[in-house]
């Protein structure tokens, strides 16, 4: 029969279970009643000779009366050879390996009679002396009693604490990418969001610490650091030089702060790798507490940009660089007109090849694929993957501007790609360098002077959502099937709610009336712009 204070755990493993010596309890009650570990065995006949060991240990420094002086003598001499070893060997390790191992009898009764003694002489002293205080049993009780007392403690603190495999701070990131790279997609910039703005700033913030010396407050000095961190602070000449602990004992004036979407998504970002850490053994839990709503946004990611205006959208389609050939490069011109008749993202335009304008063979329909296939050699990439779609070409792209003709003399060129000329960025993909050209184009009072506030080229994709509501009248699935967006409501909206038939989006593309804003008859033809004539 098994004694009871041993069992096996799911794994076959033998375990050790008792209560906490009473004495500790009273000296800390914060430690548990009841504590277990594991023998670090399957086998029985080991299991009982560790647990033996521990029994003696244990019941030493638990029990304090000894009401039944059996064997009296045997006990007394028993008890002797052990207060000789306590005064001999001076740590548990070297009382584990010389008496416990060495000269206690374990296949007998040595173990309880050993127990029985000591419970025995710590009660007559404390009855003889008194029950004062922890500190004053210190004075009364033998030396090696506290010994015994202390690793206890030890032990019992330990088995509490979660098990850390402490390693570099460093080594532990590295870990977490490899880990991670599995879910982000091969062009995705979440690796490199990691490594060039999150992890650099905390890393020069702690130093390359062990993982287990990670605490709160080291959390804390990171959120202070970025509620004030700075726009482009390896920029700025007054901020390049200055470290982060520099940084942090600086007011940095709200409008040179980072903006607090780019706050929340370093304390967010931070916070995904410390619970990481947490979960996998490198670090104590709950390091992330600090980083929980720090910062509420109250504006609506709608509110970010803001739709043109008529007057603007006429000022940008109607000046000198469509009207007059001026555009150098085939995407100067393309780009913002399919975002105006799409309200497509602008790198889901950029990154269009010739194969992905088509004409849908059930329909009959020419349409525009959206889509990220074969990302490892095209670098395509969608903003969430279930955001591919196929979007119908409105018929003033077709008719008056002749964008079939275009898309078939870039097959005839040899071109993969309907705008070569955009690299790829591994920030901003296709799109970077025609973002930048745009707003350098199009958003000042030099040229356009368009004066709508909060606007980009994603604010075309806000004027098509807003007519496609208003005017046309779609609902909001509709649009989030054709803007590829993330469908709203419960669960059987977003589930089982299926995109509408190409006739429908049509139809709603269709009705797109910017000809009654825009005269398309102004613009150049593409053949006659710069771009064209190399």
């Amino acid at each position: 029969m098994v004694p009871s204070y041993i069992y096996r755990n799911r794994c076959g493993i033998y375990c050790y279970q008792r209560r906490t010596p009473e004495l500790l309890l009273q000296a800390d009650p914060s430690l548990p009643v009841l504590i277990r570990w594991s023998l670090g065995t399957p086998v029985k006949k080991d299991a009982l000779g560790i647990a033996r060991k521990y029994t003696v240990m244990f019941d030493a420094l638990a029990k304090r009366y000894f009401d039944n002086p059996e064997n009296y003598a045997e006990a007394l001499e028993l008890y002797e050879r052990y207060y000789t070893a306590c005064k001999k060997y001076k740590t548990y390790e070297e009382m584990e390996q010389h008496f416990f191992e060495a000269t206690l009898d374990r296949t007998g009764n040595e173990p309880q009679l050993l127990e029985k003694t000591i419970r025995y002489i710590t009660a007559r002293k404390i009855e003889l002396y008194g029950t004062a205080g922890y500190s004053k049993k210190r004075d009364i009780l033998p030396e090696e009693y506290f010994e015994l007392l202390d690793q206890m403690r030890r032990h019992l603190l330990d088995h509490n604490k979660p098990k850390i495999n402490s390693i570099k701070l460093t080594t532990a990131f590295e870990v977490f990418v490899n880990h991670k790279q599995v879910n982000w997609k091969n062009n995705s910039d979440s690796e490199r969001t990691y490594r060039q703005d999150i992890f650099p700033t905390f890393l020069e913030l702690l130093g390359d610490l062990e993982t287990s010396e990670i605490d709160k407050s080291h959390i804390v000095k990171y959120k202070n650091l970025v509620l004030k961190l700075p726009v482009n602070r390896r920029k700025m000449p007054e901020y390049k030089a200055l470290s982060a602990l520099d940084i942090l004992d600086l007011g940095i004036p709200a409008d040179k702060q980072i903006s607090n979407r780019t706050k929340v998504k370093y304390l967010n970002l931070l916070s995904s790798f410390l619970t990481w850490m947490s979960l996998n053994g490198y670090s104590q839990g709950g390091l992330n507490e600090p980083l929980k709503n720090v910062i509420k946004i109250t504006q609506l990611p709608s509110e970010d940009r803001e739709p043109y205006k008529e007057e603007d959208l006429k000022k940008l389609f109607c000046s000198k660089q469509y009207t007059q050939g001026k555009h150098k490069l085939r995407s100067h011109f393309w780009v913002p007109l399919i975002g105006l008749f799409t309200g497509a993202r602008q790198n889901e335009i950029c990154q269009l090849y010739a194969s992905d304008v088509y004409q849908e063979k059930n329909s009959g329909i020419w349409v525009f694929d959206i889509n990220e296939l074969n990302s490892s050699v095209t670098r395509k990439s969608l903003k969430r993957p279930y955001h591919a779609r196929q979007v119908p070409i409105h018929p003033i792209l077709i008719k008056e501007l002749k964008f079939l003709e275009f898309v078939e003399s870039m097959k005839s060129d040899q071109y993969d790609r309907l705008f070569p000329e955009l690299p790829y960025d591994e920030e901003n993909k296709y799109g970077d360098q025609l973002g930048r050209w745009f707003n350098r184009t199009y958003i000042n009072t030099r040229n356009c002077n368009i004066t709508t506030a909060k606007t980009s080229f994603h604010s075309l994709r806000h004027t098509v959502i807003n007519y496609l509501v208003r005017i046309v009248g779609c609902n909001e699935n509709e649009i989030s099937h054709m803007m590829g967006q993330t469908p709203t409501g419960n669960e059987g909206a977003t589930r089982y709610v299926k995109s509408a038939s190409l006739t429908e989006k049509k139809k709603w593309i269709d009705g797109l009336k910017f000809e009654n804003i825009i005269d398309f008859s102004d613009i150049r033809p593409w053949k006659y712009h710069l771009f064209a004539k190399k």
